[in-house]
């Protein structure tokens, strides 16, 4: 990945214009520009992006994209940000704005195409600052194997799962 630029949040997202990089025009108006303006934190560990950097995948490869990093306050390590599907497409879920939410990659790799559940969210918020104070790898692999045995890998055992507690 090759970096071109790098800016701060507020800069991009004060605008929907197209911006324009050499002979490229983006979008600053795409479904994960929205997303992370809607909300720059990761849902599930809290991390916040606030680095956002116009880049490509090669020098003679095709127009520029904008990603969202967040920093890691232990050792200053970039966490790349992403647009997560809150119903993964591979169960219907629609690529829209009202099913896309903000996560880390990690967490997002973690999750994979499950539905996140509050059991998940609340023991990596618990466990966040003992996760942060581990080199990155290590960091990675323990909010990985926390969500992979908290998520649903099916939305009818969500909804199961949700509708125990509409009776209480």
């Amino acid at each position: 990945m090759i970096t071109l630029e790098t800016y701060n949040t507020n800069l991009l997202f004060k605008s929907t214009q197209r911006f324009k990089y050499g002979k490229y025009r983006i979008s600053r108006n795409s479904l994960k520009l929205q997303c992370f303006k809607k909300n720059p934190f990761c849902v599930c560990c809290g991390i916040e992006g606030t680095i956002v950097k116009l880049q490509k995948h090669c020098k003679a490869d095709g127009a520029p994209f904008f990603n969202l990093y967040a920093k890691r306050d232990f050792d200053g390590a970039l966490v790349l940000m992403t647009k997560d599907h809150i119903v993964p497409a591979s169960f219907g879920g629609e690529n829209v704005l009202s099913n896309l939410q903000t996560m880390c990659e990690w967490c997002n790799n973690g999750k994979g195409q499950n539905i996140l559940t509050t059991e998940a969210v609340e023991e990596i918020k618990n466990n966040i600052t003992l996760f942060n104070s581990l080199p990155k790898s290590s960091a990675q692999q323990k909010i990985f194997d926390t969500l992979k045995s908290k998520c649903f890998s099916h939305p009818v055992i969500k909804d199961l799962y949700e509708l125990q507690f509409s009776y209480y």
